[in-house]
């Protein structure tokens, strides 16, 4: 773990203008109807659309990411790469159309051995804001470094506590329209022969962060016109595309908490978070 402290603490700055035609396409592909316009406040978890990462081609490694960057440590002996977890607090709505910027930097990194052999967490925290303001949101976002090979664990999900639950099917056209509009050039998601060949997955697996998405929004169309506060989610284990997908969710109670549950066949958990809001 020594050598991994000189990363910790590194900082990024990036600015974009969050622009509302990204909203917009994650609405189409999401089957939403909202007409996003300058000024429209940017919603749940929108702003993973913005401050993409545009390494040079040659630089990716075998899996699509890029394999040497200032902000991550050599993972050589960890060839796999999944996004573990987010927390994220809302402080203020940011408007689209503006410009705005995030400072990113590595808080921790953290190894641990698991069932599948030994882990190593790695955490970034994103503060984004207008230019010149503080920040109106906050994020800490859990990165997961792991062995060549290992099944996904079997977690039961919860089938009771839930007062919403919407139930639907990946494709995989679905998965490469996300990649495409989040710029993500990771192979598990459009590649069928590395995700099962070489990462030894059942299929394509389907985004995390696209499943959160998924599971904030239906939760803030059920609040009740509420301000949505903070949002919290933990990967169990993966999806995989053309697989049942069941969004679970409960209504906020007395102090704003509502509990987020994604299945997939078997009532497998992939996916658990809170909604908070005000």
């Amino acid at each position: 773990m020594d050598a991994f402290k000189q990363w910790i603490g590194r900082e990024k700055t990036s600015s974009d203008v969050l622009s509302p035609e990204p909203q917009r396409r994650l609405a189409a592909i999401l089957d939403e109807a909202p007409a996003y316009t300058n000024g429209s406040p940017l919603p749940p978890l929108g702003h993973w659309m913005y401050f993409l990462p545009h390494e040079n081609q040659r630089d990716l490694g075998l899996n699509g990411h890029a394999h040497n960057t200032d902000h991550l440590p050599p993972m050589k002996d960890l060839p796999r790469r999944m996004w573990a977890g987010v927390r994220v607090e809302i402080l203020h709505d940011l408007p689209l159309g503006e410009r705005a910027e995030r400072r990113s930097t590595v808080v921790a990194i953290k190894e641990k051995l698991g069932a599948s052999g030994r882990l190593l967490f790695v955490t970034f925290r994103h503060e984004i804001g207008l230019i010149g303001k503080e920040a109106s949101l906050i994020e800490e976002q859990d990165v997961l470094f792991l062995g060549p090979t290992s099944a996904p664990r079997h977690v039961e999900a919860p089938s009771s506590g839930m007062a919403w639950q919407d139930e639907l099917t990946t494709d995989p056209v679905l998965l490469f329209r996300f990649s495409a509009l989040t710029f993500n050039p990771h192979r598990i998601h459009y590649d069928h022969l590395f995700a099962t060949e070489v990462e030894g997955y059942a299929g394509l697996v389907v985004h995390a962060p696209l499943v959160a998405t998924m599971l904030a929004r239906r939760a803030a169309q059920r609040s009740g016109n509420r301000h949505l506060a903070s949002l919290s989610f933990k990967a169990v284990s993966p999806a995989f595309v053309n697989a049942p997908l069941s969004l679970r969710g409960s209504f906020p109670d007395s102090s704003g908490k509502a509990l987020l549950w994604a299945a997939t066949e078997g009532n497998r958990l992939i996916l658990e978070g809170e909604a908070r809001f005000a």
